[in-house]
């Protein structure tokens, strides 16, 4: 063995040598798996995003690509649930309650909600049936009240008919949230547009002008657009041109399709003009002007006023002469005149100071009709002033009033004219009834700029107008301006009651009665007559305000001094004392009127059938009835539901039925007032059939109950003893979006009490919160009541005590608690409330009883 050890056997050459170790090779193995993207950017820490070799750039906010890929899966599915024709709403930030209510009308997903698509299947549906055979108030009467007037908008938009078009948008005109557009007008005039009705696409944009509702480039777009596509080329071509007069700049896409229009049916030149004056090229129009005029080719009107324009812009005034004689050279002045046309013309005279040749041009152009615009009115205008032809200048101001044209004009323009008539004598009659124009239109501050322009030149505006802007004054709460401007003129020695007038109904209107009577007084104390209308107008504000005294004091005094008076003076005087409750004096004035030979009014009967029906005479308030007949008086709906008021009052149903009917029969159709006052009469009676019928009859006619006709009909039910029809009524209310009030709540909870189940007026009580409102008052005292007729002691100690605090002033549950600590021994409690409501100097009421009426066990 030792021999093994030897290094003769292990120096061996025959043993390889030994190698070396190699470095282990690196494999990188990536990971596929991604962050979910809805959960945050903070993750599972037991899961880390895995590095990548390139990394992206770290966004501001970490939550954004989350928030990108969410948005890029929603519209995906919005894209699938709509097809290929989806529109895409705008991204936006929801409140939670908005969310709410996006959730619960199926948005999530889908392009409009529930209600708006409900619409559009409605009015679609119509298609179907014949033109007059439905009636889209009744067809849409379930949604009166529930769509925005963008809703609107969108349902008018997704119609396909025109005749459906023209209904909804009749009817839409009627909603409330209406307000006119012009967008909602360009939504008609494109569907008017696609199935080729342009004789009503005509006659919308014509409503449109009537509803000041200026035109933009997409409406006269889309009105070009419909001409082109119907081939109605004449047309098309004079309406460019009044858009081009109007300075509106359309698209391309709308010139593309004039021209292609155009081009379809060989119009070359007509395309040739419309191009180059478009694209400026000036000389390259008037070329090809003169080549059709070379080859004989009469232009027409059309593209004379484009080269009369495009003349008047680079200032050749030699060829708008030329080119407007030889128009009328080939007979084809239009017939009224183009109104750009001839104020071109009319510049062009003024500009070469040949005034003649202006005045004789206005002349021919007023004889021939010509619809003046506002920029031709100014030009007339200056023309006018500039050679002192006053007489002219006040008539064509006069016609200027009656012109839509002239409102909402650039008014720093009118200086000049203002300076050219404050020069000459008369001229300023002419300013004021323009200032009286401007303040009827609301136009205050224009008007005052033209009073202090007045002033500078030295003139004063007339009294009409002073009164004018007073009154309007008065209407705009501006009491401040109205008294500065008074006090300018009342020292003027032709001040008169008109003046006056003006300032007690701005007084007035401002609710400031006593200054209103204060200057009344003076005025009349110093001798001067304020006529029927002054009287009117300071009765009218005495009675509003509530200063009844007052107001008898001047009706008096106007009685006794014989003053001349007229209808609307003795119909204001019998409804002060109406109200005043001074009924027999209200009667001796209709007495009084009758026999001054004065005809009563409609207004005179419906206010003296309220002064008998209040005074519980009948049988005059029929009288005045009939009287109204005998007179020629047309009977109104109010008229008969006045008196069909005081019969159910009467008790004398009989009545109210016969001549419900007579006013049916006379062709009067009852409306939501008249069904809402029937119903509360049948209600009081406790007639519960004919209630349910007439509140079945008014949602027929397409009548909307109201919050007051469920409250009837709730007092119905109550009256009959069927608590849960009247709580289920309640319940019925708030799903139709109308909420109650508590004084629905209060007639169930007064129901309640009154028959002694105090446990379900207090399960009642307890649901207020839930409808959101807060327990008033009468709430209060009706539960304390109830607690008193029942002898619950302990729950009125607790119930008083959970509203004490909102309720220290009140005699009736101050004395009730009294009355429930005596009650539980609790003498002390009860003494120190009683010497609280001696300190406040309330009445104790001694009546008031524990257990006056037994408790009843729920039903």
């Amino acid at each position: 063995m030792e021999c093994l050890k030897s290094p003769f056997i292990f120096s061996t050459p025959l043993v390889p040598p030994p190698f070396k170790k190699k470095k282990p090779r690196h494999v990188l193995i990536r990971c596929s798996v991604q962050r979910d993207p809805w959960s945050p950017s903070s993750g599972d820490p037991a899961r880390p995003k895995p590095r990548t070799r390139s990394p992206k750039k770290p966004l501001s906010d970490d939550n954004a690509r989350r928030i990108i890929k969410s948005k890029a899966a929603y519209l995906s599915v919005l894209r699938r649930n709509q097809g290929p024709q989806a529109q895409t709403p705008r991204w936006i930030k929801r409140t939670p309650e908005q969310m709410v209510q996006y959730l619960q009308d199926d948005r999530n997903g889908h392009l409009y909600g529930r209600h708006v698509v409900a619409a559009i299947k409605r009015v679609r549906s119509l298609s179907q049936r014949h033109d007059g055979d439905y009636d889209m108030r009744m067809e849409m009467a379930s949604f009166v009240g529930k769509l925005t007037f963008k809703e609107m908008c969108t349902v008018l938009k997704e119609q396909k008919g025109w005749r459906q078009v023209r209904d909804f948008f009749a009817w839409m005109k009627l909603q409330l949230s209406y307000r006119p557009s012009v967008i909602v007008y360009t939504i008609v005039l494109r569907l008017y547009g696609q199935v080729g009705k342009l004789k009503l696409a005509e006659e919308i944009f014509l409503e449109m002008l009537d509803a000041d509702c200026e035109p933009d480039e997409v409406a006269c777009g889309t009105m070009l657009c419909s001409y082109a596509r119907w081939g109605r080329h004449k047309a098309m071509l004079s309406f460019y041109s009044a858009v081009k007069e109007r300075g509106i700049f359309l698209s391309v896409a709308v010139f593309n399709f004039m021209l292609s229009s155009l081009q379809k049916k060989s119009l070359h030149r007509e395309v040739v003009e419309v191009s180059l004056i478009k694209e400026g090229l000036h000389e390259d129009a008037f070329k090809t002007f003169d080549e059709m005029r070379n080859n004989g080719i009469v232009p027409e009107e059309v593209t004379y006023s484009l080269l009369i324009n495009l003349n008047t812009k680079i200032g050749n005034r030699d060829g708008v002469q030329r080119l407007y004689e030889n128009m009328r050279i080939q007979g084809i002045i239009p017939r009224p005149p183009d109104a750009g046309s001839c104020n071109d013309m009319l510049s062009l005279y003024m500009g070469l100071n040949l005034m003649n040749k202006a005045k004789e041009f206005i002349v021919r152009i007023r004889e021939d009709g010509t619809h003046f615009d506002k920029e031709l009115y100014r030009t007339v205008m200056k023309v006018y002033c500039k050679e002192g032809m006053l007489p002219e200048a006040e008539q064509l101001t006069n016609q200027m009033f009656k012109n839509e044209s002239f409102k909402n004009d650039n008014f720093n323009k009118t200086k000049i004219l203002l300076k050219l008539l404050g020069y000459a004598a008369g001229g300023s009659k002419i300013v004021s009834q323009l200032i009286i124009s401007l303040s009827k239109d609301g136009e205050i501050s224009k008007a005052e700029l033209l009073n202090h322009q007045l002033i500078k030149l030295g003139c004063r505006m007339e009294e009409a107008t002073v009164a004018s802007l007073i009154s309007h004054y008065g209407k705009q709460q501006m009491l401040k301006q109205a008294e500065d401007i008074f006090a300018e003129y009342v020292n003027s020695p032709t001040s008169s009651k008109l003046l006056y007038n003006s300032m007690i109904n701005a007084y007035a209107k401002c609710g400031k009665q006593e200054k209103a009577y204060s200057l009344y007084k003076q005025v009349t104390e110093e001798g001067c007559d304020l006529g029927a209308v002054g009287i009117s107008i300071a009765v009218n504000s005495l009675t509003n305000g509530g200063k009844h005294q007052e107001a008898e004091n001047i009706v008096r005094r106007s009685l006794e001094e014989n003053l001349e008076l007229d209808t609307v003076a003795y119909n204001t005087f019998i409804k002060a004392m109406l109200e005043a409750g001074k009924l027999h004096f209200a009667s001796s004035i209709f007495e009084r009127m009758c026999s001054s030979g004065f005809a009563p009014s409609i207004e005179t009967f419906n206010t003296m059938i309220s002064v008998y029906g209040q005074d519980q005479k009948l049988d005059k308030a029929v009288e005045i009835f009939n009287k109204a007949s005998s007179f020629g008086v047309s009977l109104d709906e109010k008229t008969y539901m006045n008196l069909i008021g005081y019969y159910g009052k009467a008790g004398m149903m009989l009545e109210v039925s016969q001549l419900f009917s007579k006013m049916q029969e006379e062709g009067i159709k009852p409306g939501k007032v008249s069904y809402n006052i029937m119903i509360n009469v049948y209600a009081n009676a406790g007639v519960l059939n004919e209630t349910e019928k007439l509140f079945q009859a008014m949602q027929r006619q397409g009548c909307l109950p109201d919050s007051f006709t469920y409250l009837s009909l709730v007092q119905a039910y109550t009256r009959s003893l069927n608590y849960s029809k009247a709580e289920e009524t309640i319940h019925d209310m708030q799903s139709k979006g109308i909420p109650p009030s508590c004084v629905h709540f209060n007639i169930l909870l007064h129901a309640f009490t009154k028959a002694g189940l105090i446990d379900e007026a207090k399960r009642v009580y307890d649901k207020l919160s839930t409808f959101g409102l807060i327990p008033d008052l009468v709430c209060y005292r009706t539960m304390l009541n109830g607690y008193l007729k029942c002898g619950c002691v302990k729950e009125g100690i607790n119930f008083f005590e959970s509203i004490y605090e909102s309720t220290k002033s009140d005699g009736f549950i101050l004395s009730a608690a009294v009355h429930f600590y005596k009650s539980a021994g609790n003498e002390s409690k009860a003494e120190e409330i009683l010497s609280s409501m001696n300190n406040l100097r309330i009445p104790f009421l001694k009546k008031l009883e524990v257990g006056s009426g037994e408790r009843l066990k729920t039903p």
